[in-house]
């Protein structure tokens, strides 16, 4: 259960992450984890970690 709650919050948090730093929707934001999870062959928080591994690395022009 505990594993549950923990995945839903970092699915969270690179919807929030993708929509602060790439500009998309929320709804954009979870269709692209999603896809990026199919296109992979990867869980939905697999690929929420890529998710923010990825963004979280990648300077915006604001951080240069």
């Amino acid at each position: 259960m505990k594993e549950n709650e923990e995945n839903k919050r970092l699915f969270r948090l690179a919807k929030r992450v993708l929509s602060s730093r790439r500009g998309m929707t929320e709804a954009q934001a979870h269709r692209y984890i999603q896809k990026l999870a199919m296109d992979c062959c990867v869980t939905k928080y697999t690929a929420a970690l890529l998710v923010l591994e990825v963004t979280c690395d990648t300077p915006t022009a604001d951080d240069r």
